[in-house]
């Protein structure tokens, strides 16, 4: 009987853990930009100002990032090519700096919208430092079955690596020859490194092209919509709900992943909980209409607070443009 129970406990424990699941699903959408909502598309990506990196290089960064934003399958920036620009800015010989003064006559004669350029530096540090560590130098068993019973402590050398990106992007309205954007982007990367370990040692080029990577997917998503995956849960509270079998078998539905059967019983549900006009609001969202999410989101926060209507409140103002 011990043995078939011992047996028995693994398929047990699949069988608590699924039903222990919280109903949740994947929501996959679209948010506006965070920072520069106006209606530049056509760019000119002019090479950032650098003291200790080559600011051409990183530009095409930029410039490759902006080229993978679509919306609806289009290309949702158009930007100036590479040629065009090193060719005006070798004949007229313009500079980076001060474009903010120059920007319209440079953008008339790129014919673009929008001039987009700025500073960005990277600094890097190596920090010495030891780790402790213990050797056994005396044993009690034999065989397999050895435990240490003495052992001393000695120090390693170790190195610590430290890169930091600042950069500081600028987006030119060229019409109105102002800067519509800008702000601070700082990005860190560390490693470490003892003597003992057999791995290699960082590489600074490795965390710059991390840090790089980084930084350039914050500024394009400050300045150009992009696509985000949260996972929302529904709500399993049941109170005041007056058909608790059906709620129940919602959730359950939910959590094996069956969303649009859920959506359907929580909709013939008339209660007016904070529970299930949230669920419902959730099921509008999954659907795409946002107003009567909000309405539901809005009117389930006013019965009870709750962080996961409040997250939900916010990820649809945001959605919408409001926030």
């Amino acid at each position: 009987m011990r043995r078939l129970s011992f047996f028995l406990l693994p398929i047990l424990a699949v069988v608590l853990l699924f039903s222990c699941a919280k109903p949740k699903v994947k929501l996959s959408y679209v948010e506006p930009p965070r920072e520069y909502r106006g209606s530049i598309r056509k760019i000119a990506v002019l090479p950032f100002e650098s003291r200790s990196m080559d600011g051409r290089l990183f530009s095409a960064e930029v410039s490759a990032e902006l080229l993978k934003v679509k919306v609806d399958g289009k290309p949702y920036f158009k930007l100036v090519s590479r040629t065009e620009i090193d060719r005006v800015l070798s004949e007229l010989k313009f500079s980076s700096s001060g474009l903010t003064e120059e920007s319209a006559r440079l953008g008339r004669l790129l014919n673009a919208e929008g001039i987009l350029t700025g500073v960005v530096e990277v600094s890097r540090s190596v920090v010495p430092y030891r780790e402790k560590r213990f050797r056994c130098v005396k044993t009690e068993g034999s065989g397999l079955i050895k435990k240490c019973v003495q052992s001393v402590e000695y120090y390693v050398s170790c190195r610590r690596y430290e890169l930091e990106l600042l950069m500081i992007p600028k987006l030119i309205d060229v019409e109105r020859g102002e800067i519509v954007y800008s702000r601070k982007i700082l990005k860190r990367v560390s490693d470490r490194h003892c003597s003992d370990e057999g791995r290699s040692v960082p590489s600074f080029s490795w965390m710059l092209e991390r840090a790089t990577a980084e930084a350039v997917r914050e500024l394009v998503e400050d300045i150009a919509p992009h696509r985000v995956s949260v996972v929302a849960e529904f709500i399993d509270d049941d109170e005041g709900i007056g058909d608790r079998k059906n709620f129940e078998k919602a959730i359950e539905l939910a959590k094996e992943g069956k969303i649009s059967e859920a959506c359907g019983i929580f909709e013939s549900l008339k209660e007016k909980t904070y529970a299930l006009l949230y669920n419902r609001g959730l099921c509008a969202e999954l659907e795409g209409d946002l107003d009567s999410a909000l309405e539901l989101y809005t009117e389930a926060l006013s019965l009870r607070r709750d962080e996961r209507v409040e997250e939900a409140l916010r990820r649809l103002k945001v959605r919408k443009g409001e926030l």
